[in-house]
Formats: C-alpha cells, structure tokens, sequence
C-alpha cells in the first residue's frame, strides 16, 4: 500500500501543486503584519485599492483569453506553440487598447489616481494575464513543477521587492509597495512572453484570433461577477453597517477559504485528466473520481468547520470570537464553490461561455440584492448567509445546464452523498458550538474513517 502511495503520479502532482497553494496562502497571512507596520493605514488602504482595480482589469487584458487553453489542447493540440503566439499577440492588441482608453480617461476626465499609479497597474494586470495564460497552458501540457514555481514564485518576489522598495521610498511607501507588485508580476510575465515567441517558428493565424473571440469574451463577465461575489459583502457591510463588522467578516471569510489552497491543488491535476477521459466518453471514471474528490472535500469541510473555533480563540484577539457563528456558512459555501466547477469545467470544455457569464452574473446579483436587503438588519452574519445562499443559486443553475449538455455525468447521485456531509456538519457545528472536545473528536473520527476507507480501496 505504502509503495502504491508514495508512486502515485497523481498524488505526487497534486501534492506539488498543495504546497506552490500553501505558499501563496501562507504569504498573504504572513506578510500582514509586516505591511501593516511598513505602511500607514492611508498608504495601506492605497495599496489595497490599487490591487483591487488589478484583480478588475486583468480580466479585461486580453479579453480573458486564458479560458481558451483548455479548449485548444483539443481543437489544436499539435499547434499549441503557434496558438500561444497568436493568443498573446491578440492580448497585446487588445489590452493596449484597452489601458490607452483607461489611461487618457484617468489622466482628463475621471482622475482616479496618479498618472504613474495608472501605468503600474495596467502593466500589473496586463503581465498578470500573461501569467494566467501560461499557467492554464502548463496545467494542460502538465508540467507541474514549472506551473507551481509560476504560482508561487511571483508572490513571493513581490514581498522581497516591497520591503525593499518601501524601505529605499521613504517618502512614498505605497509607491514603494505597487513597484514591488509590478516588478515581480512584469518580470515573470516578460519571460514567459520571450519564452513564447522564441520557441514559435510558425506564424499568426488569424483562425486563432477568431476562436479566442468567439470564447473568450464572456468570460470577462464572469470573471468580474466573480470578484462582486467575493468583495461585495464587505464593501456592503462596511456602508451599511460598519467597518468593524467587515473586518471581522473579512476574518472569517479568509478562514474559509483555506480548503481552496487543496481545490486549486485537485483542480491542476484534475481539469487536463477530465478533459482526456471526456473526450474519450470514459464517463464512469469520470463520475468515480469526482464522487471520491466530492466526499474528500466534505469531509475536509466538516473538519475545518469544527475545529475553527479553537484555531480563531487562537491567534486572534477576544474582539474576533464574534464571528465564529459565521464559520458555517462560509464554509458551507466554500464546498459548494468547488462542488459546482465540475459544472463549469463540462460548459468549458462544451464552450457555453455565454452561459457561464449569464449564470455567475445572476448570482451576483441575487447576493447584491439579498445583501441589500438583510445587511442593515442583521449584519455580518446576514452577509455569510447571503453569500452561501448565492452560491446554492449558482450551484444549481449550472447543475441543470450541465445535466443537459450530458445527462452521463455528474448526477444527482453523484452529489448528494458529500452535500449531505457537508450540510450535517452545519447543523452539528451549532449543536456542538460550546462543546470542542465533541467536536475535535467528531473530527479525528471522521478523517480517520475516510482516510482508511479511501487507502483500503485505492492502495490495498
């Protein structure tokens, strides 16, 4: 069994791309005090926004051109390297338009920030693209090793190039602190546009420009419908209600999130793996390893909601406890978000791009109304709520859009077993709420029954 474990392709990819996720997750909480002692909480709160409109505009640079990799490793398998080279000549076209619109508007009419502040993050989200794009083209030819340095590499620059800017700008620490992002993010994107154009020998075809724009452009919508989910709770909680209350929801959201550093990590290796099976119509595989990821995650959920409590009495102060009523449904949501990208994955592959914007663009808005609506009453905790309920909304949106593109995958069977792990965890979690040797034990019990189940069946 031990041999088995240990020579698992899969498990050794899939463990590569854990630890390039843990890194990125890690520098973000480690590198928050050290920020916040650097910069002042203006310079703080101008470095916050500035990252904000990169996360915004990198989805408008190249018109989300990534999301087309996974399909051209199927309609143009044996011309990835000339389809790169057109994919990021279009991207240069078309994220120089966009910035020189962006830029003269800043600089005449709107006057958002400084005219240097608005090239660094047009730079930074252009090079963020470029980074996007080779990162899903390494997922799909699965070099892992390289794919993983890309993730993680970039952040980890950014932070020594900060602090040593910051340090050198005395005078304009949030200056100091964008070059830092900029630097980082440029030089990594800068190599990998060398990279491709040094190994293409071919040359442009425009029948590559015309796929990308058939597919690509409604992804710009979900993109930035992805980016209201996550950021408009707190942008809403802190208008109508306060920002106190946003911070410890912001606390509580992030915790949540921390089973994503292993979904990105499954995803790496299970998206190319789906795809080769799905062309193959190998469905019954397809199904199996879904179900026994699904059931992981649920069980990971349950774990993480009930030992939450302890880990937030921990390391943060009394002023936080508030929020561990919210840790259910934030996390609740978390599983429901990776649930449902197996949904997403067969519309991308099927190319329903349109579709998919559509649907996330509905979710948010059911979140911005819902929010509207309970927020002022009932708070933060109404914020998590809503958010999980807009997830579900997503969730079965594009379950039935799914099921039509192909009634053989993924099927009501398929997610109720995990659903139900996951959503018994929730009422337990309250049941239990006063009660942490219950739940600590109700943990180490249940992982220790799933882990020797799952090594029973995949390694005996």
């Amino acid at each position: 069994m031990i041999k088995k474990l240990l020579f698992n392709k899969n498990l050794k990819i899939g463990s590569i791309y854990l630890i390039a996720n843990v890194i990125n997750k890690a520098i973000a909480f480690i590198t928050i005090p050290i920020f916040t002692r650097l910069l002042s909480t203006g310079e703080y709160g101008i470095v916050s926004t500035y990252t904000s409109y990169v996360l915004i505009l990198q989805y408008l640079m190249g018109f989300s051109s990534e999301y087309t990799i996974r399909n051209a490793y199927v309609d143009y398998k044996n011309e990835i390297d000339e389809y790169m080279a057109s994919l990021y000549l279009l991207s240069f076209i078309c994220s120089s338009i966009i910035s020189a619109v962006i830029f003269v508007l800043n600089t005449t009419t709107l006057h958002i920030t400084t005219a240097l502040i608005c090239i660094c993050c047009l730079l930074q989200s252009f090079m963020t693209h470029i980074n996007n794009v080779m990162i899903e083209k390494l997922m799909m030819s699965k070099e892992y090793v390289r794919r993983s340095l890309l993730m993680a590499m970039p952040n980890v620059l950014s932070v020594i190039l900060g602090i040593t800017f910051i340090i050198i700008m005395k005078n304009d620490k949030a200056l100091g602190r964008i070059f830092g992002y900029v630097s980082a993010i440029s030089a990594f994107g800068l190599y990998n546009l060398l990279n491709c154009f040094r190994h293409f020998k071919g040359k442009v075809k425009f029948e590559y420009w015309k796929y990308i724009l058939k597919i690509s452009p409604p992804m710009i919508f979900h993109g930035l419908s992805i980016v209201l989910l996550s950021q408009l709770d707190r942008i809403m909680i802190t208008s109508l209600r306060n920002a106190s209350e946003t911070g410890i929801y912001s606390l509580i959201y992030s915790m949540s999130l921390v089973a994503l550093a292993l979904t990105n990590a499954i995803n790496g290796v299970w998206i190319p793996w789906f795809t080769e099976m799905y062309e193959n119509k190998r469905y019954k595989e397809i199904n199996e390893r879904a179900f026994l990821l699904l059931n992981f995650l649920a069980v990971l959920t349950l774990i993480i909601m009930f030992v939450a409590p302890e880990v937030i009495k921990f390391i943060t102060p009394q002023e936080y406890w508030s929020g561990i009523s919210m840790v259910p449904p934030l996390t609740l949501a978390a599983f429901i978000t990776y649930a449902y990208t197996y949904y997403v994955g067969l519309e991308l592959y099927e190319k329903r791009t349109k579709t998919i914007s559509i649907l996330t663009t509905i979710a948010a808005l059911v979140n911005a109304g819902t929010n509207l609506l309970l927020i002022p009453k009932y708070g933060a905790l109404a914020a998590a709520y809503t958010t999980l309920f807009s997830y579900i909304v997503l969730f079965f949106l594009h379950g039935a859009v799914s099921l039509r593109l192909n009634k053989n995958l993924f099927g009501i069977r398929i997610m109720l077993v995990p659903i139900i792990i996951a959503v018994s965890a929730t009422i337990l979690f309250y049941i239990a709420i006063n009660l942490s040797l219950v739940r600590w034990i109700i943990s180490i019990t249940v992982f220790a029954f799933f882990a020797y189940n799952f090594l029973k069946k995949n390694y005996a």
